[in-house]
């Protein structure tokens, strides 16, 4: 378990704000320090696990509806199953269409 995992901020706090603008200064303070030492610097989106890596992990928003969540789930197990099964882009395409209906 990570230090971290009771420090996640859902998508629709206020609070996201801060974590964003935190997260932009630590990285600019990062390259610019990297830079200064003659360092050349590769900036780039890695996969990785954020479910334990608050406060970036994912979280539903405040107050889901039980039957949002309901809806979610199910689909969320749709596209997982099309993913296992060889078809992650169909997945994504008709996870993405039916979320938005």
């Amino acid at each position: 378990m990570s230090m971290f995992t009771d420090k996640q901020v859902a998508a629709t706090s206020p609070l996201m704000q801060n974590v964003y603008h935190n997260f932009e200064t630590n990285l600019r303070d990062t390259i610019v320090t990297a830079q200064k030492s003659g360092a050349r610097v590769i900036v780039s989106t890695v996969g990785t696990n954020t479910r334990d890596c608050a406060p970036f992990a994912s979280k539903h928003r405040d107050m889901l509806a039980d039957t949002d969540l309901k809806k979610w789930t199910e689909l969320f197990q749709q596209g997982s199953a099309l993913e296992e099964n060889g078809h992650p882009t169909e997945g994504a395409a008709e996870i993405s269409c039916r979320i938005t209906d």
